[in-house]
């Protein structure tokens, strides 16, 4: 298995709120960045899949990691079929780069069992940003392809990836924590912080 962190958009939204530092890098409650609590959830080899010219040294990082720097934006699920390159024989797990929860093995773990080919996080949520499966459960940012799965499938996103495939599990997450916009950021770190 090769776990990715897609930290490969525009931060759009943080920009539009004054942060130009990429959302990746935006520091939590303990001082470290949101990437580096999302590569302690992920096993081993943990690629970071990024645009050129932003990268910024891995000092965070508490085990070795690889990157794949990409020189420009080709769509979520062609950019990770570009930063994993010929990686086609094995496991993925996809965790988007503003979004963590705190064992994303579990449903991996479930997908094995139901030899599901691909499978994705949902949550709780109201908030209208979110793609929606029903009652209320919205999709995460956390995905799993079964070996090879990833090049069969269709759609522009990994949702509409996930979703081209039949056999397909989905993992409703307990504890899921979302820092996507500004507002999502500075909720986290009131509700988590005492000073940074």
């Amino acid at each position: 298995m090769i776990s990715v962190i897609l930290a490969n958009g525009d931060g759009s939204r943080f920009k539009k709120a004054g942060i130009d530092t990429p959302k990746h890098l935006l520091p939590l409650e303990d001082g470290r960045p949101v990437i580096a609590h999302i590569a302690d959830t992920l096993p081993d080899p943990l690629l970071i899949i990024d645009r050129q010219g932003r990268w910024q040294d891995n000092t965070w990082a508490s085990r070795p990691v690889s990157v794949s720097l990409l020189p420009e934006a080709n769509g979520v699920l062609g950019d990770l079929l570009i930063g994993i390159g010929m990686e086609v024989h094995t496991e993925i797990l996809v965790n988007l780069c503003d979004c963590w929860m705190f064992n994303p093995m579990i449903m991996v773990d479930a997908c094995r069992k139901e030899k599901a080919k691909t499978g994705l996080v949902t949550f709780a949520s109201d908030d209208a940003r979110h793609d929606y499966l029903a009652g209320g459960m919205a999709c995460g940012g956390i995905y799993y392809f079964a070996p090879g799965v990833v090049y069969g499938c269709q759609g522009e996103t990994l949702l509409d990836a996930v979703l081209s495939v039949e056999n397909r599990y989905i993992h409703n997450a307990y504890r899921y924590f979302d820092v996507g916009t500004p507002e999502a950021y500075n909720a986290y770190l009131a509700h988590h912080t005492t000073n940074i």
